[in-house]
């Protein structure tokens, strides 16, 4: 190993490696150690951004920021629209969804629940178990629709 790569190597293995002697855990316990802090490092590795926390997207006033995902045909629009409601930090952001709801960072839909009405994911991944009746948007985030997951309208991933 050249002398120049020494130095990111240890800083990597002291983040995976535990703090006391590997003799002081049994071995299943430092494997599921390990597993936890690899997992909680290799997202942090590749972020590409600041972490949003998930948080529903307050109305805008009457003059404010608006969209309606009614139809989903012109995506340039809308994506153009929705990155414009955007502002700095992300919890300032106001947008009015007629006939729907606005969420900021991930934002899931149990298998329980049944929601009525459209659905603009802001920057997150939208995780759908339930059922949507209406439209689902994304901006910088993916749809997942897992097993038993039903939207009544159209889906729309941006970004």
């Amino acid at each position: 190993m050249r002398a120049g790569k020494r130095l990111p190597t240890l800083l990597v293995a002291t983040l995976f490696l535990p703090a006391g002697p590997l003799h002081a855990a049994p071995l299943r316990g430092a494997i599921e150690g390990l597993t936890n802090r690899v997992a909680r490092a290799v997202p942090a590795m590749f972020a590409v951004g600041p972490v949003v926390e998930p948080q529903a997207v307050p109305v805008a006033d009457p003059q404010g920021p608006s969209i309606n995902p009614a139809r989903l045909s012109d995506a340039a629009t809308i994506e153009r629209d929705l990155r414009a409601a955007l502002r700095e930090p992300l919890a300032e952001t106001r947008l009015t969804v007629t006939g729907g709801t606005a969420r900021l960072g991930n934002y899931s839909v149990g298998s329980a629940e049944r929601i009525v009405g459209h659905v603009v994911v802001l920057k997150g991944n939208a995780d759908v178990h339930g059922t949507i009746e209406g439209n689902l948007v994304t901006l910088d985030g993916n749809v997942v629709l897992h097993p038993g997951a039903n939207i009544t309208g159209d889906v729309l991933a941006i970004g």
